[in-house]
């Protein structure tokens, strides 16, 4: 049976990699390739990915035992944390806002409203585009987006850089909300 050891480590670039080594049947192959272009997760390294990349896989694995070539693969920005700190407040007045969040460009976040929650009235998401001088909720048409109805979270993704995001409770707002801005 073959299996799959993946180490993290950082390159010259100081850019993190994993170096993927195989076992089979003792022997110990690392891996000379990445996975595909369009292979998501490990599908590749399951068997569950394409099958050309499998069938490559028992050919080195059949070639390579003992042999140590070693050729790290790059680790996608998506899947390493952000490093943007979290904000979460609870809201308790009408009219009241959240500090701003600011994302990374390009990369969703979660809205989250907390169990904790019990509130009536109106308790939305605010974008602006200015840094924080002006806000204004997300507005499609005449319909007024991520307004929270209930517990839970919304994914929500924005392209452009520097823009801010913070929740805010409406005129009519009564009760209290934890809330969370993260990513």
């Amino acid at each position: 049976m073959a299996t799959q050891n993946n180490l993290s480590v950082k390159d010259g670039t100081n850019r993190l990699v994993i170096t993927r080594a195989f076992n089979i049947d003792g022997a110990v192959a690392p891996a000379p390739f990445s996975p595909e272009i369009g292979e998501k997760g490990d599908s590749a390294w399951s068997g569950t990915g394409s099958g050309s990349v499998v069938a490559v896989l028992k050919a080195i694995w059949a070639k390579m035992r003992g042999s140590t070539v070693l050729v790290p693969s790059y680790v996608s920005p998506a899947n390493v944390a952000s490093g943007v700190d979290p904000m979460q407040i609870t809201l308790s007045t009408a009219s009241q806002a959240s500090p701003w969040f600011t994302p990374i460009a390009g990369r969703p976040f979660n809205a989250w409203v907390l169990p904790t929650s019990s509130w009536e009235g109106g308790l939305f998401l605010e974008k602006s585009p200015d840094g924080g001088t002006t806000g204004a909720p997300l507005v499609v048409g005449s319909t007024q987006m991520y307004l929270a109805a209930q517990i839970g979270v919304t994914p929500v993704e924005e392209h452009e850089v520097g823009v801010k995001y913070r929740w805010k409770t409406g005129s009519d707002f009564s009760g209290t909300a934890l809330v969370r801005l993260s990513q």
